[in-house]
């Protein structure tokens, strides 16, 4: 089984902590949990153990593309309705 806690922001160190498979990092400006307003630093470095996946709803390529480049993510998780098209463009 794996094990993934979402809404990583204020948190890091005590979710990482407990060495979850996955940790999920909201994109969404309307999210209480949203990173974009966050300064920690850390949530923008590379992890070795635990994937980084980044929540996006209903966003733009450019804005996933430029989240996943800066905050290091290892995979999207598309939760909107998102097209096809954007998904296989994403998916390349």
């Amino acid at each position: 089984m794996k094990i993934k806690i979402c809404g990583l922001r204020d948190n890091f160190e005590e979710v990482l902590a407990l060495n979850p498979d996955f940790v999920g990092m909201i994109f969404y400006p309307k999210s209480p949990r949203y990173v974009g307003e966050c300064k920690d630093e850390r949530l923008k470095r590379r992890l070795t153990d635990t994937k980084k996946v980044g929540v996006f709803v209903n966003a733009d390529y450019e804005t996933i593309i430029k989240a996943a480049g800066e905050y290091n993510l290892d995979a999207i998780q598309l939760h909107g309705g998102e097209t096809p098209q954007l998904c296989e463009f994403l998916r390349q």
